[in-house]
C-alpha cells in the first residue's frame, strides 16, 4: 500500500491493487556447491569452496501510487481520490561463480603459538537486465478493479553487466601466554566491472558503456582475553569497502567514483554455561562509513563527501537448557544515523534534507525467542515470538511503518536420521504488520496467518528464519565487499557437494530489488 502523510494507507487486508491477468513474479534459482577439506597433518590443512548460483527472475508488478485532489497529495487538506499504478516489468538473470582457497598452518616461533591462515578468492558475477515502464490504469483505493488491462509499455533499460574479483589475504592468531591472543590480518582486493548498454543511441534510457576498476586493501586487528576456560573477552578493529559497482549497476554519476570506506570497532564477550551446553554472547559495536556517497551540489554527480554511522549492542543465548529443551534468544539495539549528506528527497511535493536522519528500513530494536522440545525420540514441537520495532521507509524519515510482534510455531517428525517432516505455522495471532517496505509504499501486504508442511532437514524453516532475522539485523549495520577479518572454516578431511534448485511462482507483491 502507498504512503499518505507518513503512514501506509489502511485498507481491508484483502485489498490488492494489482492486475489479475497481468501481474506475476517467477524466480528460478539453481545453486551448486563443492567443498574440499584436507588435513595434511595436525599442523597444516587446506580448504577449497567452489560455488555457482544462477537466478532467473521475471516479474511484472503493479506499484500503487495515490491520486489526490491536490497535486502530489501535498498538505493536510489533500484528499485521496483513487490510486494509479506504475508497472516496472523486468527480466533479469544473475550468476555468481566463486572459489575460495584457504591454507591454515599451526606452528611455534620463539615460544609463541601461531595459527596462520592464508588464502585467495576469485569470482565472477554477471547481471543481465531488461526493464519496461508503463503507467496506469487508475482505479479506486478501497475497491480496486483487478481486471483492467495494463497500459502500453516501453523498454527503458537493457544492460549487460559483468564483474570480476580477486582477493588475497593473510591472517595470524598468536597465543601470548595462557590468557591472551592477538589477531592481525590484511587483505587485498581487485575488482573490475563492465556495463554494456544495449539500447540504441537516442532512445529513452540509452547511455554510454562503463568500465570500472578498484584496488583496495583492508585490515584487521584484535585482542582476546581468556581469564577462564568458560569465558573470553575481545576487542577488534577492521576496515572494509563498498565499490560503486557493488550492485552491478553503474551510471554516469558514479562510474568513476572510488570505493566507500568503513571502519569497524567491536568489544564483546562469550560465555560457555552449563558445562558448555549453553552459549551466551554479547557485543558493543561502532561502524562508520567515513566517505559515504552523496550528490555534489555543484556538479550534480556523486562525491565521497558523506558520513554514516551505525552503533549498538547485541546479545544472544543458544543451547540446550535441559534434556530435549533447546533455546535460542537474541536482542539487538541499532543506533544508525546519516551524519553528513548533501542529498535531499522530495515527498508529497516537499523537499527534505537527509543529514541527521536515520537510514531507511533499519529498526532500532529487534528481538526473538525460539524454543523447541524433543520427545518420544522422533517428535519435536516449538515456537516463539519475533519483535521488530518501527522503521522508516525512506531516508527523509517521513514515511514510517509501526513495529510488530509475530508468533510462530512448528511441529516435526523425524522420518530418518537426516530427513524429517515439519509443519510450520506463521503469525499464529494473525497480527497486522508490514514485513518489508519501499520508500513510496509497503512492499508486501500485511502479514497473513499461514502454514506449510514439507520434508526438511533437521532444524526446519522457522529455526532458519529466526537465525536469519538476527543475522539480517547484524548485517544491516554494514554491507562491506572486502574485509581482512573474513571467517575461515576448518574441518577434518572430506569432500562435500550440494545442489539446490528452487522455483517460485506468485502474483507479484510490488517489491523491487
Amino acid at each position: 500500500m502507498p504512503f499518505f502523510h507518513g503512514k501506509a494507507v489502511r485498507v481491508d487486508r484483502d485489498t490488492w491493487c494489482g492486475l489479475t491477468k497481468s501481474d506475476y513474479e517467477k524466480t528460478f534459482t539453481n545453486i551448486g556447491t563443492a567443498i574440499i577439506n584436507h588435513d595434511f597433518n595436525d599442523q597444516l590443512s587446506l580448504r577449497n569452496a567452489l560455488r555457482y548460483s544462477h537466478v532467473d527472475r521475471r516479474a511484472d508488478p503493479s506499484i500503487p501510487a495515490l491520486v489526490c485532489d491536490v497535486a502530489n497529495c501535498t498538505g493536510p487538506s489533500a484528499n485521496i481520490t483513487g490510486v494509479t499504478r506504475s508497472r516496472p516489468q523486468r527480466n533479469t538473470q544473475e550468476s555468481i561463480l566463486s572459489n575460495q582457497l584457504d591454507l591454515t598452518a599451526k606452528f611455534d616461533t620463539y615460544g609463541f603459538k601461531h595459527t596462520l591462515t592464508s588464502g585467495m578468492e576469485v569470482g565472477r558475477e554477471t547481471f543481465d537486465q531488461i526493464r519496461w515502464a508503463s503507467a496506469g490504469p487508475t482505479t479506486t483505493l478501497n475497491n480496486p478493479d483487478n481486471n483492467q488491462s495494463p497500459a502500453a509499455k516501453t523498454v527503458n533499460v537493457n544492460q549487460d553487466t559483468s564483474a570480476s574479483g580477486f582477493g588475497i589475504y593473510l591472517a595470524d592468531q598468536i597465543r601470548l601466554g595462557e590468557y591472551f591472543d592477538i589477531v592481525g590480518g590484511v587483505r587485498y582486493d581487485y575488482y573490475r566491472a563492465k556495463q554494456d548498454n544495449r539500447l540504441p543511441p537516442g532512445t529513452i534510457g540509452a547511455g554510454p558503456d562503463f568500465d570500472y576498476t578498484d584496488n583496495m586493501p583492508s585490515y584487521r586487528g584484535g585482542l582476546v582475553f581468556y581469564p577462564a576456560p568458560w569465558q573470553s573477552y575481545y576487542f577488534s578493529y577492521g576496515t572494509s569497502f563498498n565499490p560503486s559497482a557493488e550492485g552491478l549497476v553503474l551510471a554516469v554519476n558514479n562510474q568513476a567514483l572510488a570505493p566507500e570506506k568503513n571502519e569497524i570497532f567491536e568489544l564483546g564477550a562469550k560465555f560457555e554455561l552449563l558445562q558448555g551446553a549453553v552459549s551466551f554472547q554479547t557485543a558493543l559495536f561502532n561502524i562508520e562509513k567515513t566517505n559515504a556517497r552523496t550528490i555534489d551540489p555543484a556538479t550534480g554527480v556523486q562525491a565521497l563527501d558523506g558520513k554514516q554511522r551505525s552503533r549498538g549492542f547485541e546479545m544472544s543465548l543458544a543451547g540446550r537448557i535441559l534434556t530435549g529443551w533447546n533455546v535460542f534468544a537474541s536482542y539487538t539495539f541499532l543506533d544508525a544515523k546519516i551524519l553528513k549528506s548533501n542529498d535531499t528527497q522530495v515527498v508529497e511535493g516537499v523537499t527534505y534534507t537527509l543529514e541527521g536522519k536515520v537510514p531507511q528500513n533499519i529498526p532500532k530494536y529487534t528481538a526473538n525467542f525460539w524454543t523447541t522440545y524433543d520427545f518420544l525420540e522422533k517428535w519435536q514441537i516449538g515456537g516463539g515470538p519475533t519483535y521488530v520495532s518501527s522503521r522508516y521507509a525512506n531516508n527523509s524519515n517521513v514515511n514510517r511503518v509501526p513495529g510488530y510482534i509475530r508468533l510462530d510455531a512448528t511441529v516435526a517428525y523425524k522420518l530418518t536420521e537426516k530427513v524429517e517432516l515439519r509443519f510450520n505455522a506463521l503469525n499464529l495471532t494473525n497480527s497486522f504488520f508490514y514485513e518489508a517496505v519501499h520508500p513510496s509504499h509497503s512492499c508486501r501486504a500485511p502479514g497473513v496467518r499461514s502454514s506449510a508442511a514439507s520434508p526438511r532437514d533437521s532444524k526446519g524453516d522457522l529455526y532458519d528464519r529466526h537465525i536469519a532475522e538476527r543475522a539480517n539485523a547484524r548485517t544491516a549495520r554494514l554491507l562491506p565487499r572486502g574485509n581482512a577479518s573474513r571467517p575461515v572454516g576448518r574441518r577434518t578431511g572430506d569432500v562435500r557437494i550440494s545442489i539446490e534448485r528452487r522455483q517460485k511462482k506468485s502474483p507479484d507483491s510490488g517489491h523491487q530489488r
